[in-house]
């Protein structure tokens, strides 16, 4: 069963050392995860995944294609050359490019997103609040865990160089070029074999994301395994500009976290959490959720 946890949660800290401590002890997450894989941009890096977003926007704008927002914003968490080519199958975008004398193919555009996206990055790149909170618990636990990623590995050797500063760790990184299909599936699984973990133990991994596209295409791939959605300041919250959230209502900033909890949730989340400072609770629910599970399969059974 689905848990939704509200987003007006959004207040409230979870890593402090008292609720970190009994977190752990009520629940001994650590006794039933064994692993734990994360997206990269809009999860960890890069609120609200501004620089890839707004990147596809200017490489449309560059060869004079328009398309709405949500639409060039849907893909997102899919692999850029993926996305690219999502786009030019659009048929309003097929139709504005058949008007074009020398129409670019899907290659080209992606080659002229990639240097987009790279000087936006070079420009300015932020690591996403708590990302560090974060893994430093896994740390502190032991729990081996990957990152995944649309960016190829170029674009991402410069992410965590822009953001070494801010947030410096030695945990490996599976990017798009680096599997077959550029999938996230393939990812997820080409992490789950770096850490050395059977895809047969699945159902104790969890995986942590903000992309509806992630959470959909690993669900489909992955029954079992475990799915925490993060909300702010992911592509799901629909923000153009990171400038515009400070001037937002509140009620308009409620709106907008309700929403993407229950896309994420529609799409397969097992949880969703405000931001990364609800991991330690995520984790404990998620626990205790399937430990449940399994004493009423036992009883069933019995």
């Amino acid at each position: 069963m689905l848990r939704h946890i509200s987003p007006y949660l959004q207040t409230m800290r979870f890593f402090s050392n008292t609720t970190v401590k009994q977190s752990h002890q009520q629940s001994h997450w650590t006794n039933f995860f064994i692993g734990g894989i994360g997206d990269m941009g809009g999860t960890f890096y890069l609120p609200y995944c501004y620089q890839p977003e707004q990147a596809f926007v200017l490489m449309l704008e560059h060869y004079k294609i328009a398309l709405t927002r949500d639409k060039i914003r849907g893909p997102m968490g899919t692999s850029k050359p993926l996305h690219v080519k999502i786009l030019w199958d659009m048929p309003e975008v097929k139709a504005q490019l058949a008007c074009l004398l020398n129409p670019p193919t899907a290659e080209e555009a992606y080659q002229c997103y990639l240097r987009i996206q790279d000087e936006l990055i070079e420009n300015e790149a932020q690591i996403i609040p708590y990302s560090k909170e974060c893994l430093q618990l896994f740390k502190e636990n032991r729990m081996p865990f990957c990152f995944t990623t649309g960016f190829d590995s170029k674009t991402t050797e410069k992410l965590l160089a822009k953001t070494k500063q801010q947030l410096l760790h030695d945990y490996p990184v599976i990017s798009a070029d680096q599997v077959s299909d550029r999938s996230r599936p393939s990812m997820v699984k080409d992490a789950l074999w770096k850490m050395g973990i059977p895809l047969t133990d699945v159902s104790n991994v969890f995986f942590i994301t903000d992309a509806k596209a992630d959470v959909s295409s690993v669900r489909k791939v992955f029954s079992t395994i475990c799915i925490i959605a993060v909300i702010d300041y992911g592509t799901s919250m629909g923000i153009d500009d990171p400038k515009l959230v400070t001037r937002m209502s509140q009620e308009e900033l409620r709106r907008r976290r309700d929403m993407a909890s229950l896309m994420l949730s529609d799409a397969g989340a097992d949880i969703t959490i405000p931001n990364l400072g609800h991991m330690p609770y995520a984790l404990a629910q998620l626990t205790q959720n399937r430990l449940q599970s399994q004493m009423g399969s036992l009883k069933k059974g019995y």
